[in-house]
Protein backbone atom coordinates (compact mmCIF):
# COMPACT_ATOMS: atom_id res chain seq x y z
CA UNK A 1 0.00 0.00 0.00
CA UNK A 2 2.93 2.35 0.66
CA UNK A 3 3.96 2.00 -2.98
CA UNK A 4 0.53 3.08 -4.19
CA UNK A 5 0.39 6.02 -1.81
CA UNK A 6 3.86 7.18 -2.88
CA UNK A 7 2.88 6.84 -6.55
CA UNK A 8 -0.26 8.90 -6.01
CA UNK A 9 1.60 11.59 -4.07
CA UNK A 10 4.32 11.87 -6.72
CA UNK A 11 1.73 11.95 -9.50
CA UNK A 12 -0.12 14.69 -7.62
CA UNK A 13 3.10 16.74 -7.41
CA UNK A 14 3.48 16.52 -11.20
CA UNK A 15 -0.17 17.50 -11.72
CA UNK A 16 0.25 20.43 -9.30
CA UNK A 17 3.33 21.60 -11.21
CA UNK A 18 1.41 21.43 -14.50
CA UNK A 19 -1.59 23.27 -13.06
CA UNK A 20 0.63 26.00 -11.64
CA UNK A 21 2.21 26.46 -15.08
CA UNK A 22 -1.22 26.75 -16.68
CA UNK A 23 -2.37 29.19 -13.99
CA UNK A 24 0.76 31.30 -14.54
CA UNK A 25 -0.29 31.97 -18.12
CA UNK A 26 1.88 34.30 -20.14
CA UNK A 27 3.84 35.39 -17.07
CA UNK A 28 4.73 31.75 -16.38
CA UNK A 29 5.89 31.33 -19.97
CA UNK A 30 8.13 34.37 -19.67
CA UNK A 31 10.06 32.67 -16.87
CA UNK A 32 11.54 30.31 -19.47
CA UNK A 33 13.69 33.21 -20.67
CA UNK A 34 15.83 32.42 -17.61
CA UNK A 35 16.87 29.23 -19.39
CA UNK A 36 17.77 30.92 -22.69
CA UNK A 37 14.46 30.59 -24.54
CA UNK A 38 14.19 34.09 -25.95
CA UNK A 39 11.39 33.98 -28.51
CA UNK A 40 7.80 34.25 -27.24
CA UNK A 41 6.66 31.51 -29.61
CA UNK A 42 9.39 29.14 -28.44
CA UNK A 43 8.54 29.90 -24.79
CA UNK A 44 4.87 29.15 -25.45
CA UNK A 45 5.75 25.88 -27.17
CA UNK A 46 8.22 24.88 -24.43
CA UNK A 47 5.68 25.69 -21.72
CA UNK A 48 3.02 23.59 -23.44
CA UNK A 49 5.48 20.74 -23.86
CA UNK A 50 6.48 20.87 -20.17
CA UNK A 51 2.82 20.82 -19.12
CA UNK A 52 2.06 17.89 -21.43
CA UNK A 53 5.11 15.91 -20.26
CA UNK A 54 4.23 16.46 -16.60
CA UNK A 55 0.62 15.35 -17.12
CA UNK A 56 1.58 12.27 -19.16
CA UNK A 57 4.21 11.26 -16.60
CA UNK A 58 1.70 11.79 -13.77
CA UNK A 59 -0.82 9.54 -15.50
CA UNK A 60 1.74 6.83 -16.12
CA UNK A 61 3.08 6.94 -12.57
CA UNK A 62 -0.45 6.82 -11.12
CA UNK A 63 -1.26 3.88 -13.42
CA UNK A 64 1.66 1.97 -11.88
CA UNK A 65 3.75 1.81 -15.07
CA UNK A 66 7.36 1.56 -13.96
CA UNK A 67 8.75 3.01 -17.20
CA UNK A 68 6.92 6.26 -16.47
CA UNK A 69 8.41 6.37 -12.98
CA UNK A 70 11.90 5.99 -14.46
CA UNK A 71 11.11 8.63 -17.09
CA UNK A 72 9.87 11.00 -14.38
CA UNK A 73 13.09 10.44 -12.40
CA UNK A 74 15.17 11.28 -15.48
CA UNK A 75 12.94 14.30 -16.16
CA UNK A 76 13.51 15.60 -12.63
CA UNK A 77 17.27 15.07 -12.95
CA UNK A 78 17.19 17.04 -16.21
CA UNK A 79 15.30 19.89 -14.56
CA UNK A 80 17.84 19.85 -11.71
CA UNK A 81 20.64 20.09 -14.24
CA UNK A 82 18.98 23.08 -15.89
CA UNK A 83 18.64 24.81 -12.52
CA UNK A 84 22.27 24.14 -11.61
CA UNK A 85 23.33 25.50 -15.01
CA UNK A 86 21.26 28.64 -14.42
CA UNK A 87 22.82 29.10 -10.96
CA UNK A 88 26.31 28.62 -12.42
CA UNK A 89 25.51 31.27 -15.05
CA UNK A 90 24.68 33.79 -12.34
CA UNK A 91 20.90 33.63 -12.75
CA UNK A 92 20.18 32.53 -9.18
CA UNK A 93 17.08 34.25 -7.81
CA UNK A 94 15.52 34.76 -11.23
CA UNK A 95 12.10 33.21 -11.93
CA UNK A 96 12.17 29.54 -12.92
CA UNK A 97 8.46 28.75 -13.28
CA UNK A 98 8.88 25.34 -11.62
CA UNK A 99 5.71 25.70 -9.55
CA UNK A 100 4.20 28.78 -11.12
CA UNK A 101 5.55 32.16 -12.09
CA UNK A 102 6.72 33.00 -8.55
CA UNK A 103 9.24 30.15 -8.27
CA UNK A 104 12.88 31.25 -8.18
CA UNK A 105 16.10 29.61 -9.35
CA UNK A 106 18.07 28.44 -6.33
CA UNK A 107 19.46 25.49 -4.44
CA UNK A 108 16.11 24.76 -2.77
CA UNK A 109 14.41 23.84 -6.06
CA UNK A 110 17.47 21.77 -7.03
CA UNK A 111 17.19 19.80 -3.77
CA UNK A 112 13.43 19.41 -4.26
CA UNK A 113 13.89 18.05 -7.79
CA UNK A 114 16.62 15.65 -6.64
CA UNK A 115 14.35 14.39 -3.85
CA UNK A 116 11.52 13.92 -6.35
CA UNK A 117 13.89 12.10 -8.71
CA UNK A 118 14.87 9.76 -5.87
CA UNK A 119 11.20 9.22 -5.05
CA UNK A 120 10.34 8.37 -8.64
CA UNK A 121 13.35 6.07 -8.92
CA UNK A 122 12.35 4.22 -5.75
CA UNK A 123 8.76 3.59 -6.85
CA UNK A 124 9.52 0.57 -9.11
CA UNK A 125 11.23 -1.18 -6.20
CA UNK A 126 8.30 -0.90 -3.82
CA UNK A 127 6.00 -3.90 -3.54
CA UNK A 128 2.91 -3.62 -5.72
CA UNK A 129 0.05 -4.88 -3.62
CA UNK A 130 -3.60 -4.13 -4.21
CA UNK A 131 -5.14 -2.21 -1.31
CA UNK A 132 -8.01 -3.76 0.58
CA UNK A 133 -11.39 -2.06 0.83
CA UNK A 134 -10.30 -0.51 4.10
CA UNK A 135 -7.10 0.65 2.44
CA UNK A 136 -9.03 2.39 -0.34
CA UNK A 137 -11.26 4.00 2.26
CA UNK A 138 -8.21 5.24 4.16
CA UNK A 139 -6.74 6.66 0.94
CA UNK A 140 -10.05 8.34 0.12
CA UNK A 141 -10.31 9.79 3.61
CA UNK A 142 -6.77 11.13 3.39
CA UNK A 143 -7.48 12.78 0.04
CA UNK A 144 -10.73 14.26 1.36
CA UNK A 145 -8.99 15.67 4.44
CA UNK A 146 -6.22 17.17 2.31
CA UNK A 147 -8.85 18.72 0.03
CA UNK A 148 -10.62 20.21 3.07
CA UNK A 149 -7.33 21.65 4.31
CA UNK A 150 -6.67 23.12 0.86
CA UNK A 151 -10.13 24.67 0.77
CA UNK A 152 -9.57 26.11 4.24
CA UNK A 153 -6.33 27.74 3.07
CA UNK A 154 -8.14 29.11 0.00
CA UNK A 155 -10.92 30.61 2.15
CA UNK A 156 -8.35 32.24 4.46
CA UNK A 157 -6.50 33.66 1.45
CA UNK A 158 -9.73 35.07 0.05
CA UNK A 159 -10.65 36.59 3.42
CA UNK A 160 -7.23 38.23 3.56
CA UNK A 161 -7.65 39.65 0.07
CA UNK A 162 -11.09 41.03 0.96
CA UNK A 163 -9.60 42.65 4.06
CA UNK A 164 -6.81 44.22 2.02
CA UNK A 165 -9.35 45.46 -0.53
CA UNK A 166 -11.43 47.05 2.21
CA UNK A 167 -8.37 48.74 3.66
CA UNK A 168 -7.45 50.18 0.26
CA UNK A 169 -10.95 51.47 -0.41
CA UNK A 170 -11.30 53.03 3.03
CA UNK A 171 -14.50 53.54 4.96
CA UNK A 172 -17.51 54.83 3.13
CA UNK A 173 -20.38 56.22 5.19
Amino acid sequence: MAGLVLRLILAAVLVAAAISKVAGGRRGQETLATFGIDSAGARSLASGALIAVELVLAGGVAAEIDAFAWAAAIFMLGLSGMLVSAIASGRGGEPCGCFGARSKVGWGPVARNLALAAGFASVPFLPAEEPTTEGWLAIGLGVALLACAGLGVAVLALAREIGLLRLRLGRRN
